[in-house]
């Protein structure tokens, strides 16, 4: 339910010192008031914490990085490719997952797919450049939390630093535009691999020109 303090508030507003006919305090607003302070700020504690929680962010600073996934697995049918990251540790549900497609193995200027809190998608890939020359595609994975500062460490379809390339087998050809990133990580797309960002607000457009 709500949090619903507007009655306290109500005689916050109305609250006077009580005096006798003559003028003399008998009693203050402030000490019919104060005793009430500490289990409201409790509420109010409660409720900001409870819906940080839920929301998959810290109320006082960023999140921790989550535990990277386990695996990430990838089976490829004609143009399609199916991709399920396997996650084993613990989770709440603001945890949501990210695949990265490139034609390179470092993964420069690699193309995004935020998957929210599923593990696994369909992914349709074309065959060949435009200029007929087969595509070698790569892939990774990682995890994050939208309070997270940084991005789970990253898993890939093969090793790190040397991942496992997958060949399309269709007649398509198609070289695909630049990235444009996601998050707040520039719209350059070359600084893949954030998810979310590490940035709470992109600053393109107040640097845009300069």
């Amino acid at each position: 339910m709500p949090l619903d303090i507007g009655q306290f508030i109500s005689e916050i507003r109305t609250s006077k010192d009580e005096v006798d006919g003559s003028g003399r305090l008998i009693a203050s607003a402030w000490s019919k008031i104060a005793p009430r302070l500490g289990p409201m700020f409790d509420k109010i504690q409660d409720a900001v914490n409870q819906t940080a929680s839920a929301a998959g962010v810290d109320a006082t600073q960023h999140k921790q990085s989550p535990d990277p996934p386990a695996k990430l697995n990838v089976k490829v049918a004609g143009e399609m490719a199916h991709v399920t990251i396997e996650d084993h540790s613990a989770r709440d549900r603001s945890l949501h997952y990210f695949v990265e497609t490139s034609n390179s193995p470092s993964f420069s200027a690699a193309h995004v797919e935020h998957l929210g809190v599923s593990r696994g998608r369909v992914l349709n890939l074309p065959t060949k450049d435009d200029n007929g020359n087969t595509h070698k595609w790569y892939f990774r994975a990682y995890s994050m939390s939208p309070g997270s500062e940084k991005p789970s460490p990253h898993v890939y379809f093969g090793q790190k630093g040397a991942p496992t390339p997958v060949q399309m087998a269709g007649s398509t050809n198609l070289s695909l535009l630049p990235s444009t990133g996601s998050g707040t990580t520039p719209t350059n797309g070359q600084k893949p691999g954030q998810g979310y960002g590490h940035a709470q607000v992109s600053n393109e457009a107040a640097t845009k020109g300069k």
